[in-house]
């Protein structure tokens, strides 16, 4: 009897010791590929079932981690292009402000008033640049402060057609806008929303080619706002709210596409969407909002 158990105990023991130098071994052989960063999934011969229990978390985890690494990677890939783009943007306007003031200094009578007027020009769109930036840079760390109050979003919108005419009236477009002499109140942000609408027509400034059309309604507590402008291109509309996203690249002097993002980031805050749809040679911008922000 006692010979049978330890003829028991020693077969135990051995096969105990032979199940932990093979864990040593895969052990071993899991250090390694975590060492080599291998992005392939970890593998074990089944020895044991909490080890291989612990190589399944460990292959989650560290697909996690490669989605992050890469989303990293693509951010950092889009920051840089971002970069580069905006510091083109930048130097050419000042580039030209610097030029046109030196050919002013040189100048007479008319010249020097078309070579300032110039200047200015370039000076004004740098600024408009700055400001976008100011404003992501506030929005993306969460640090702009709500104000609300109450106001007529009608004659708003009419002060920034007006502010906007000169621009217009360079495309040959008569801005439409049904609704100007209605009284539709809101209780929301002005600075925010002014800076919506302003954005929604200077793009209108920029690309519409036939006509700006603007509507505005309110029904069961939000405000409905919409823009249609005609364009000839097919605009990627998934894409229009992405940072620094430009429906062309290739355009310089005509902002570092952060306007649309700006008016996303605003609606959200205001508590409402915004988003674009296009049919045919039609480019829609819908944005929603409450009449009264809490």
């Amino acid at each position: 009897m006692v010979y049978l158990i330890v003829v028991a105990l020693s077969i135990a023991t051995i096969l105990l010791t032979a199940k932990v130098i093979l864990l040593k071994k895969e052990l071993r052989n899991v250090a390694a590929r975590l060492s080599k960063e291998d992005d392939r999934a970890l593998t074990v011969d089944g020895v044991d079932r909490d080890l291989s229990s612990l190589i399944a978390e460990i292959n989650r985890m560290y697909q996690r981690t490669l989605v992050i690494r890469n989303d990293a990677t693509k951010n950092e890939k889009s920051l840089r292009n971002a970069i580069s783009m905006v510091s083109h943007d930048m130097k050419t306007p000042l580039t030209s402000v610097i030029g046109y003031l030196q050919l002013a200094r040189k100048s007479e009578g008319d010249d020097i008033q078309k070579s300032i007027g110039i200047a200015l020009e370039r000076a004004e769109y740098l600024n408009e640049l700055v400001n976008d930036f100011f404003e992501v840079s506030l929005v993306d760390l969460d640090r702009y402060v709500i104000t609300i109050e109450t106001f007529n979003v009608c004659e708003l919108i009419c002060e920034e057609i007006f502010a906007l005419a000169p621009g217009f009236d360079k495309r040959g477009i008569i801005p439409k806008f049904d609704n100007s002499d209605e009284d539709i109140k809101i209780i929301t942000d002005r600075k925010m929303f002014t800076r919506i609408v302003q954005n929604l027509l200077s793009n209108c400034v920029k690309y519409s080619e036939r006509k700006t059309d603007i509507s505005i309604h309110k029904e069961n507590g939000r405000v409905y706002l919409t823009v249609v402008s005609g364009t000839s291109k097919t605009v990627d509309t998934d894409r229009l709210f992405d940072k620094f996203y430009r429906e062309d690249e290739s355009r310089t002097g005509s902002g570092a596409g952060l306007g649309m993002y700006i008016c996303k980031r605003f609606a959200d805050a205001l508590g409402g969407e915004i988003r674009a749809e296009q049919s045919g040679s039609d480019l829609f911008m819908y944005l929603i909002i409450p009449d009264h922000l809490n």
